[in-house]
């Protein structure tokens, strides 16, 4: 079994998924490409023996993260987003509802070429690209079409072709280079501050504080905070408690109204409004879901 075998396999157990149709695409850059389904919930993926693309079709934000600890670098993957997976590092998902989602692994040297690219990622990395989902969908609908003629399989490897030079195009320009090594330079100094964050939901975060534990002055903190993160640290910090809550309703009785208290919400209604706009659904609706 070779590296895309085992890769292919690993990613199907670990992520619990249903795997559509696989096939495999010829061409000056050959790759495998498959199509799974997957269930809400989360999941740690192993590291991979080949990095992979990732590209989702349909559902809902799906954030992938660092798994070995509190990460600070995370990824939000929706519709027609490229997602950098690279090989050798896990990584940890959390998936808010049915996902359908390709996943692109190369061949040959076209694989050799893309390992070079992301050897110094070390975490799931969107890509800002549209061009290669849109190409991804074309191939998958030409791949699955009741047809079979060398005008299509020749259209099919051209559209091969074209998905790697983009994701090459992308990963080589200078703009994401500046993102990979600003991201990599800061890291250390918003790390701890992320770690404080999650292991103290429950208590106040009060930003000049947070600041004081990275070492930076708290202008600078947060806009570094953000340059790491995506996000100002008063969103993190948001988000991290809605997630927080998302599992309690999933695995305990604790009542709405105390959760909403005990993560720093005005009131009940405060936490439905921010949960729905989120979720998409409210946390009482959420609970009489997994209830069923």
């Amino acid at each position: 079994m070779d590296e895309v075998e085992q890769s292919c396999k690993l990613l199907c157990e670990a992520a619990q998924a249903e795997v559509l149709w696989s096939y495999e695409v010829g061409g000056e850059a050959p790759f495998r490409i498959e199509r799974y389904l997957c269930n809400e919930g989360s999941r740690q993926l192993p590291a991979m023996p080949c990095p992979i693309v990732g590209v989702q079709l349909r559902g809902k934000k799906v954030l992938a993260m660092e798994s070995s600890k509190p990460a600070a670098h995370e990824a939000i993957s929706i519709p027609s987003v490229t997602l950098i997976i690279p090989g050798n590092y896990q990584s940890y998902w959390q998936v808010s509802g049915m996902l359908d989602f390709l996943m692109i692994y190369f061949r040959g040297e076209a694989q050799t070429r893309y390992r070079e690219l992301v050897a110094d990622i070390k975490y799931p990395l969107p890509l800002e690209d549209t061009v290669t989902g849109v190409v991804a969908k074309q191939l998958a609908e030409l791949l699955v079409a009741q047809e079979d003629s060398e005008i299509r399989q020749e259209h099919i490897n051209a559209l091969g072709n074209t998905l790697f030079h983009q994701v090459v195009y992308m990963l080589e320009s200078p703009k994401n280079h500046r993102n990979l090594d600003t991201v990599a330079g800061l890291y250390p100094y918003i790390y701890e501050v992320v770690s404080h964050i999650r292991e103290n939901l429950q208590e106040k975060l009060p930003i000049e504080k947070l600041a004081a534990r990275s070492g930076l002055k708290q202008s600078h903190f947060r806009k570094v905070f953000k340059q790491v993160t995506g996000m100002s640290p008063h969103a993190y910090i948001n988000k991290q408690r809605l997630i927080k809550v998302h599992e309690l309703l999933a695995n305990t009785p604790i009542p709405i109204v105390n959760l909403a208290d005990d993560f720093g919400f005005s009131s009940q209604s405060h936490l439905t409004s921010v949960f729905k706009a989120y979720y998409g659904i409210t946390p009482a609706q959420f609970r009489r879901q997994k209830n069923q």
